[in-house]
């Protein structure tokens, strides 16, 4: 790669980073095209890394979200915790960037659960007196059924997708990593 090259994916890197930040994209692939559309750039040569996105998260947090940061991100740890031990039994993944810090103002805790139709969750979450709607989210441009949910004024997605779909999405190669109740737990301890 060029110079110019390069300095393309730092650019893409770190609008990436404010599209993660600001608008509260948790997939890194939609924020790298999203970002790189923005800038006038197409193709794959010019995506940056996850890790350059990482990287840019950090530079930006520091720029400018260096005071609200650490208690939006320590909110949004507790409640995604919470719901998860609720959730446990069902297995629930959350994504990395929580746990990172890669969180800004507009972000939603996004839990992943491999189960074939949300009916089980549903009837917990009325059993339990909690609120929810049933949405659809979309991912690797599938739609898959989701229920909504709102603690603590923030939004909880909880994304049921079939086992085998969890685990063709969420593979070594996946642009998206998840961590289990257990390594949320040991992180935050």
């Amino acid at each position: 790669m060029t110079k110019t090259d390069n300095k393309i994916r730092e650019l893409i890197a770190q609008e990436s980073a404010k599209v993660i930040i600001d608008e509260g994209i948790n997939d890194y692939l939609t924020a790298k095209t999203k970002a790189a559309d923005r800038l006038g750039f197409s193709g794959q040569k010019y995506l940056p890394k996850n890790k350059e996105i990482e990287s840019a998260i950090e530079q930006h947090t520091q720029l400018f979200n260096k005071n609200t940061h650490q208690t939006q991100q320590q909110k949004l740890r507790f409640i995604a915790l919470e719901v998860m031990e609720f959730l446990k039994d069902f297995k629930p993944y959350l994504t990395e960037n929580i746990l990172h810090g890669h969180v800004g103002q507009y972000n939603d805790i996004i839990l992943y659960l491999p189960i074939k139709t949300p009916e089980e969750i549903m009837i917990k979450l009325y059993n339990s007196s909690i609120p929810f709607k049933e949405i659809s989210h979309k991912l690797s441009n599938k739609e898959y059924p989701a229920l909504q949910l709102v603690a603590d004024e923030t939004t909880i997605r909880l994304l049921c997708l079939p086992p085998q779909a969890f685990h063709q999405t969420f593979n070594n190669k996946s642009q998206l990593r998840v961590v289990s109740l257990n390594s949320v737990r040991n992180r935050m301890t």
